[in-house]
C-alpha cells in the first residue's frame, strides 16, 4: 500500500520554489549585467578599422558578410554612440537574434541586408520620434527614413532604451569603431580572425566596472552553474536527512521482518517517488497560477524549463544519497544483530 509522506511533498514544493526563485534572480542579473555594457557579451571583441570608411566600405562589407565562414555573428558600428547604450548604432546581424527584449515587432534578418532596404529597430525612449505612414510606422535618422520593425525595452531606466540599430548596410559605413559579438568565445575568436585576414584592424581592450563582469558572467558562467548545483546538493542533503530519520523506524522492521533489501528498498522508494511526484504536480499548479500574476520585473526572466532542469538534478541526486544511506544503514545493522547474536551465543 502506497503512504504518501506529506512531510517530503512540502519539502519537494518548497525546493522548487527556492530553485526557481534563486535561477530567475541569476537571470535577471545576468541581463541587468548585459544591458549595462550595451548588451554585449564579455568576449566580444571591438576594434578600430578604416577599411569601412572609404568608397569601397559597402563592397567590402558584403564581401564579409557572403563569407561562408562568418556565420552567427553580429557586427556593431558603435563610433558615434555612448559606447553603444544611446544613440545610433549600425548593425550587420546573420542567423543571430540574442538582442534586448523585444516590446513589439522583430529584430534583423538576413534579408534586410544588401537589399537595397532601410529599416530600424528603435528603443523604446525613441518611439515619440516616430510617426506613422500607410499603417507602417517610421523615424528619421542619418538623413534618411527608416521603416521601423521593431521596438525594444531592457529594465526600465536603461540607458539602452535610448539607442537606435539600423542595418549598418543602408549607408557606406563611415565609423571606425566596431564590435564584434557571438554566441560563445570560440566563434568570436574564429570569425576576429577571418576579419583579420580581410580588412585592417586594430583590438580594443576596452574597460569595464560592471559587478558582474568582474566576476566573468558571461565567460565563466559554469561557476554560476556549479554554484546553482551546490545549492541543490546541500537541500538534497537536508531532505533526505530529515526522510531518512521519518524511515528509520520503518527499515529496522522491515529487517527484523526479515524482507529483503530489493523488498526494503522497494517499499521505501515507492512512497518517496509518489510524494515526489506530488510536490511536482503541486509546484506546476502553482507555477501556473502564480506566474500568471507575476509576469513582471525580475520575474520576466523565470525559466519553467529550467527549474524543472535543476529540480530533476536534485531529484536523482536525493535518490542516489538515500539508496546509499540506506544500504550503509541496513549493512551496519545486520552487523549490529549479528554481533549481539554471537555474544547471546557465548555466554549462553
Amino acid at each position: 500500500m502506497v503512504k504518501i509522506n506529506w512531510f517530503v511533498c512540502l519539502c519537494g514544493i518548497l525546493m522548487f520554489t527556492l530553485i526557481a526563485a534563486l535561477n530567475t534572480y541569476i537571470n535577471y542579473l545576468g541581463e541587468i549585467e548585459r544591458v549595462s555594457e550595451g548588451f554585449y557579451n564579455n568576449f566580444s571583441v571591438r576594434f578600430k578599422s578604416d577599411s569601412f570608411s572609404d568608397t569601397e566600405g559597402l563592397s567590402k562589407l558584403k564581401d564579409l558578410y557572403d563569407n561562408v565562414n562568418m556565420k552567427k555573428f553580429v557586427l556593431y558600428d558603435i563610433t558615434d554612440t555612448n559606447n553603444g547604450l544611446g544613440g545610433f548604432v549600425g548593425v550587420l546581424s546573420k542567423n543571430y537574434s540574442d538582442f534586448p527584449k523585444l516590446q513589439a515587432g522583430r529584430y534583423f534578418k538576413e534579408d534586410d541586408f544588401f537589399h537595397g532596404s532601410r529599416v530600424a529597430v528603435i528603443g523604446s525612449n525613441f518611439i515619440n520620434r516616430a510617426y506613422f505612414n500607410n499603417n507602417e510606422r517610421y523615424v528619421d535618422l542619418l538623413g534618411a527614413t527608416y521603416k521601423v520593425i521593431g521596438i525594444f525595452q531592457a529594465y526600465k531606466g536603461a540607458s539602452i532604451n535610448s539607442a537606435v540599430y539600423y542595418n549598418l548596410d543602408s549607408k557606406n559605413p563611415g565609423g571606425k569603431i566596431f564590435i564584434l559579438d557571438a554566441r560563445d568565445v570560440k566563434s568570436v575568436a574564429r570569425q576576429i580572425s577571418i576579419m583579420e585576414n580581410s580588412i585592417k584592424l586594430q583590438k580594443i581592450n576596452a574597460s569595464s566596472n560592471s559587478i558582474n563582469r568582474f566576476f566573468h558572467y558571461d565567460r565563466y558562467t559554469y561557476i554560476l552553474l556549479v554554484f546553482i548545483i551546490m545549492f541543490i546538493l546541500a537541500l538534497s542533503s537536508i531532505k533526505v536527512y530529515f526522510v531518512l530519520r521519518l524511515q528509520k523506524d520503518f527499515i529496522l522492521v522491515f529487517n527484523l521482518l526479515g524482507l529483503r533489501i530489493k523488498e526494503i528498498l522497494y517499499k521505501c522508494f515507492l512512497n518517496f517517488f509518489c510524494s515526489e511526484a506530488i510536490s511536482i504536480l503541486a509546484f506546476l499548479i502553482l507555477n501556473t497560477m502564480v506566474m500568471q500574476t507575476l509576469s513582471s520585473g525580475m520575474w520576466e526572466y523565470y525559466s519553467i524549463s529550467q527549474t524543472l532542469f535543476y529540480g530533476l538534478i536534485m531529484i536523482i541526486f536525493t535518490i542516489l544519497l538515500e539508496l546509499t544511506l540506506v544500504l550503509h544503514f541496513l549493512k551496519r545493522d545486520k552487523e549490529t544483530t549479528g554481533e549481539k547474536i554471537n555474544e547471546k551465543n557465548v555466554y549462553t
